[in-house]
């Protein structure tokens, strides 16, 4: 769900605003990420937390914040960089097969460096 988001990509959408004139705006820009956040990052993030907590059920709180933090910053990336990334390697990253081969490393990835 964090790599193919139905409608708007919200990842692409915050760097885009991030670095054009919307951050300059402090009441758009605030009203932007409170948007984001209510409807798209907070239900995400604890949709994960609750998934890395049966695997990972000794972590404290904020050892779960950081774990989700990292994989949805995996995520914010293959989203926000998919041209530059397709290029350099030479893949396409809207075949199927490319994207469960990022699903598995980002979920490799993350449970290695948890412990897992």
């Amino acid at each position: 769900y964090l790599l193919r988001p139905v409608g708007p990509s919200p990842c692409r959408l915050m760097c885009r605003e991030i670095y054009s004139d919307t951050a300059n705006d402090t009441e758009l820009f605030e009203a932007l990420v409170s948007s984001v956040v209510k409807d798209y990052t907070a239900p995400s993030d604890q949709a994960l937390q609750r998934a890395l907590r049966i695997l990972l059920p000794d972590c404290e709180k904020w050892e779960l914040q950081r774990y989700s933090e990292s994989i949805f910053a995996q995520c914010a990336f293959y989203l926000t960089h998919s041209p530059f990334i397709e290029r350099l390697r030479g893949v396409d990253l809207s075949k199927d097969s490319a994207f469960e081969d990022i699903v598995e490393h980002i979920f490799n990835f993350s449970l290695k460096g948890a412990g897992c």
